[in-house]
């Protein structure tokens, strides 16, 4: 997650909380036991695998 910075005016690197509070148990057990292991399968075979992550800017 990046961040704007107000005394140097750019953007810096920010470490995200290791767990969210409002994690769903069931929906990350189905992406561990589903969802990964089907991209990771796709991805074996040549699809090509992009990384979206939401980001919020603030000025």
């Amino acid at each position: 997650m990046w961040a704007s910075t107000s005394n140097a005016g750019g953007l810096t690197f920010q470490r995200p909380d290791k767990r969210a509070v409002e994690q769903d148990p069931q929906a990350v057990r189905v992406w561990h036991e589903e969802s990964r292991p089907a991209i990771r399968a796709q991805a074996k075979e040549g699809a090509a695998v992009c990384r979206a992550l939401p980001v919020r800017l603030s000025s």
